[in-house]
């Protein structure tokens, strides 16, 4: 049991398998490998079982692809006044969550 995936690229009538019968992808989250960036791709599904495989699903709209960007955003983990009375010499440790990409 499992899904095939196929694509389309931007233009083109032809739809490719991302992967075949011998490797069907079991869940209904996957990553494509190799897109390139600023392409447009179509995406369908096929679903495959003991009596064999569906009609393709509706292709998806086109999908561009772009690589998603965040600025950087840190949050400091601590109250101000939990670093007030640090002893000279001591080492301070101020836990950080930073968020961002790439």
């Amino acid at each position: 049991f499992g899904y095939i995936i196929q694509i389309q690229d931007e233009g083109s009538s032809e739809w490719h398998k991302i992967n075949d019968i011998d490797s069907l992808h079991p869940t209904t989250e996957f990553t494509v490998p190799s897109l390139r960036e600023l392409k447009r791709y179509r995406f369908r599904i096929i679903a495959v079982n003991d009596i064999g495989e569906s009609d393709p699903s509706p292709r998806t709209s086109e999908v561009l692809v772009e690589d998603v960007q965040f600025p950087p955003v840190i949050t400091i983990d601590v109250m101000a006044e939990e670093l007030v009375n640090i002893r000279a010499g001591d080492p301070v440790r101020i836990p950080a969550t930073i968020k961002g990409r790439p």
